[in-house]
């Protein structure tokens, strides 16, 4: 898909369009999230924009029919706006057509040898998983079908998440499934009507420019105004000047006891398991950070918000829930705590988070994902596997890895058809795979105290009271002779002149030769006139020369 004709908006901003590009149906204002994603792609670079990439495969086996196959994604994306989408070259526009051509992707194995066929496989997947999208020209949506023997095939659907999120790859499955299925039994598609995007943004725009949206918007500032916490991992490498996108992911199952355990701990505290999650996750974090003032990003859906649950589009909204745990109470005290908290916000979550990391005093480090390096994502009410079907074909359907990631660490909780799963996306420029692996230890050893010991003292379950200890660490009153620094200093190289007063990496300093340094800069200050009693802007990094 290119471009097309030129367009002339109520704003009066032309878009240059190519004239032979497909017929355009409309054009809209995009949304702020949509926005918040294109700019991380801009200024990320293509490992940026490749980890917005979303995938699944499906492994279907049986008589696939495959023009009935292409019949059906084929009817998938005319019924969906977002997935016949482009963007301005500015972000500002999402231009959807009448009509694309788009075709599907097919490879042709089952010659090969197994050996062979395995790898080659692999490698055609992470390709569709980790190849960069034309957010200009598109398409952003694209399907590639793997035959892997004369009854089993691999199709791979990937698509850009300015298009489409975790609920969008849901409806396109249920479609898909539904819309083949009909067609093999040659029946009319009996679905539900799309929703239109177009709609959708259209709410959401309006909403901003409404009386509704300040109030929402001071909820989430009331709560940053006084301070934004830095949220410090233990990572095993050193933090790049400029933040990475590289990313591994690791699954780990979990036995369905533990979590109906967590369940049954939230029901007696008036709680649902996702609410039971989170809390078990910020204690968690508080345990491997020694932290108490945290910030986890937890995802909203505009699709439930509006009732518009037959709609493919970036519709995800995340929400930066800030939690301070006090180690003295209880998990039940604390939960019931969030129980309340999580309803606040979700009363308030029609705030795009790029809008509030806008107004929040949070200062930019490149290093750094600002505000929310964690992200937890929960959907264990349902099998998606057991949400659609191709009729005549069995199916398994596996998420695909990405090599890319947005964030430090991102934990899905899912529920596959073996049951529970964790999927941690992690950065891998900061972490090693066995730190991770050694989190979900943790992760899982807190699940179970948190239920087994829910009426104890977090401080139990945390290993301690962090905030006890902090308190302790800069508890440095202490009795000081009345004289100054200086006379201490040139007393002690009196005393003591050739031991090491200063030590950084190689260097050394001995009080002698500190005691020279302290008087040559007080002869060159007094020198230009400084007298007793002036202050003196310091500004040094941290080294000898600030001392």
């Amino acid at each position: 898909m290119k471009n097309q004709p030129l367009i002339q908006t109520e704003m009066e901003t032309e878009i240059q369009f190519n004239p032979f590009s497909p017929e355009i149906e409309r054009v809209i204002h995009t949304t702020n999230s949509q926005q918040e994603i294109w700019t991380d792609c801009i200024f990320g670079g293509s490992d940026a924009n490749k980890a917005y990439n979303l995938s699944v495969s499906i492994n279907l086996k049986g008589n696939l029919v495959i023009d009935l196959f292409e019949r059906a994604v084929d009817t998938l994306i005319k019924r969906h706006e977002s997935l016949r989408a482009t963007f301005s070259p500015d972000a500002r526009f999402m231009c959807i057509y009448k009509n694309v051509n788009f075709e599907i992707s097919q490879n042709d194995l089952s010659d090969l040898p197994t050996i062979e066929k395995e790898s080659t496989i692999d490698h055609i997947v992470k390709e569709e998983v980790n190849t960069l999208f034309d957010l200009v020209n598109g398409p952003l949506f694209r399907v590639n079908l793997i035959k892997v023997e004369d009854y089993e095939y691999i199709a791979t659907l990937t698509i850009h998440h300015i298009i489409g999120d975790g609920l969008s790859i849901d409806v396109i499955l249920e479609e898909l499934g539904a819309l083949y299925s009909a067609y093999v039994e040659n029946k009319e598609p009996k679905l539900p009507n799309p929703e239109r995007f177009s709609e959708f943004a259209e709410r959401i725009n309006s909403f901003m420019e409404s009386s509704e949206y300040k109030p929402q918007e001071n909820f989430w500032i009331n709560i940053y105004k006084e301070s934004v916490p830095t949220i410090e991992l233990p990572i095993d490498f050193e933090r790049p000047a400029l933040r990475t996108y590289n990313s591994n992911r690791l699954d780990f199952p979990l036995d369905d006891a533990i979590i109906n355990d967590l369940k049954n701990t939230g029901i007696s505290a008036g709680c649902s398991l996702v609410t039971t999650l989170l809390a078990a996750f910020e204690v968690f974090l508080c345990k491997i950070t020694g932290q108490n003032d945290l910030v986890v990003g937890f995802p909203s859906s505009g699709n439930t918000l509006y009732d518009m649950r037959q709609l493919i589009g970036d519709c995800a909204n995340l929400l930066p829930l800030r939690s301070k745990i006090n180690p003295e109470i209880s998990f039940i005290k604390y939960l019931k705590q969030r129980n309340s908290q999580l309803f606040d916000a979700y009363e308030h979550q029609q705030v795009s988070f790029g809008h509030l990391l806008k107004s929040f005093a949070i200062a930019r480090d490149p290093s750094r994902i600002p505000l929310v390096p964690v992200i937890l994502t929960v959907d264990l009410n349902r099998t998606i596997e057991d949400d659609f079907s191709f009729t005549g074909l069995s199916h398994k359907l596996k998420p695909n890895p990405r090599q890319y990631g947005t964030f430090e660490i991102q934990l899905h909780i899912f529920r596959a058809k073996e049951g529970p799963s964790f999927q941690w996306l992690y950065n891998t420029t900061l972490f090693k795979e066995e730190t991770i692996t050694k989190m979900m230890e943790v992760f899982e050893e807190v699940i179970k105290k948190v239920t087994s010991e829910a009426s104890n003292p977090l401080s139990d379950i945390i290993g301690g009271n962090y905030l006890a200890n902090y308190n302790v660490l800069n508890s440095t009153e202490m009795t000081y002779p009345n004289v100054s620094l200086s006379e201490l200093l040139r007393k002690q190289a009196e005393i003591t002149p050739n031991n090491i007063a200063v030590e950084f990496h190689d260097s050394k300093t001995t009080y002698l030769e500190l005691q020279k340094k302290i008087n040559q800069l007080a002869h060159y200050l007094k020198a230009q006139g400084v007298e007793s009693g002036d202050f003196i802007a310091v500004s040094f990094s941290r080294s000898p020369d600030l001392v």
